[in-house]
């Protein structure tokens, strides 16, 4: 507080990440706590953690919206990035769940070589599921905490194609798709 009382004062912004915040017992009640003490509160997850009643607990201790991982338009894609089969199926529920439950949902895509000719893919599956945003994250090669294979990141001819067709989906969609910086695989 300011001490002014034309001033008004935000604390901003809690971002509960993880790993996977839904692992923790006690989730729903730093949420919730969070935002009636003012804040706002993100979430992410994978997805593969929200059931029916974690999508009722997310949606009742206040949290402003819920980033998911998708990584891929089709579950081969998706589960050979992450590495797991079965991962697109959760996660695409999860998705599901949360919309049914009027929690904001912004899909987050880790593009490399693997995925990035899905991207319109993976937008257009995002904008059926209701997600409210699509952000794409960009892996290239120079340092940073995120490893990737060399021959999985982007060259410099992706990257560009990525760009366009990032710009393309936001000029015809309600959803918005956003391209966040480049992701690095170091």
């Amino acid at each position: 507080p300011t001490g002014d009382p034309g001033v008004k004062w935000s604390p901003g912004t809690l971002v509960l990440s993880g790993g996977e915040p839904l692992l923790r017992d006690d989730v729903f009640a730093l949420a919730r706590k969070a935002s009636t003490s003012g804040l706002r509160v993100l979430m992410t997850s994978n997805g593969s953690l929200v059931d029916k009643e974690a999508a009722l607990g997310i949606a009742a201790s206040g949290v402003s919206a819920v980033a998911v991982s998708l990584d891929g338009a089709k579950a081969g894609s998706h589960d050979g990035v992450r590495g797991r089969k079965g991962a697109f199926a959760v996660a695409v529920t999860g998705v599901k769940r949360l919309v049914e439950r009027g929690v904001p949902v912004r899909v987050l895509t880790r593009v490399t070589s693997r995925n990035v000719d899905e991207i319109h893919g993976i937008s257009d599956l995002a904008h059926q599921l209701g997600a409210s945003a699509h952000y794409v994250f960009p892996v290239a090669a120079t340092p940073c905490r995120f490893r990737v294979e060399a021959s999985q990141q982007l060259r410099a001819d992706e990257l560009d194609r990525l760009g366009r067709a990032v710009a393309a989906r936001s000029a015809r969609s309600s959803m918005s798709t956003v391209l966040i910086g480049a992701r690095t695989g170091g």
